[in-house]
């Protein structure tokens, strides 16, 4: 499974959004969204993917297996994620 995880604790969430739907676009999975935010799951959705609401990108790192790929489009520190994480990437 893939996982998109999008920061929207910000006036810069839509402009996240928006590239993120984009990559997603072009994998050969579709993946699954992951925002903290109602406004981000509707546009999200009506754009043909699936939306999940989660507080933190932890709390998603803690649900999936050794399988799943994870996708972060955040402002915040991720580099210790992917040191311990060998699935995460990161879009900026």
């Amino acid at each position: 499974m893939t996982y998109i995880y999008v920061w929207t604790a910000d006036d810069k969430k839509f402009e996240r959004i928006k590239k993120t739907l984009e990559f997603a676009k072009s994998l050969d999975e579709t993946p699954v969204f992951c925002v903290n935010d109602l406004e981000a799951i509707e546009k999200i959705t009506k754009n043909g993917f699936k939306a999940m609401n989660v507080d933190a990108v932890e709390d998603l790192l803690n649900v999936g297996d050794g399988s799943d790929t994870y996708i972060l489009c955040t402002p915040e520190e991720i580099e210790s994620l992917k040191a311990i994480y060998k699935n995460v990437k990161e879009i900026l």
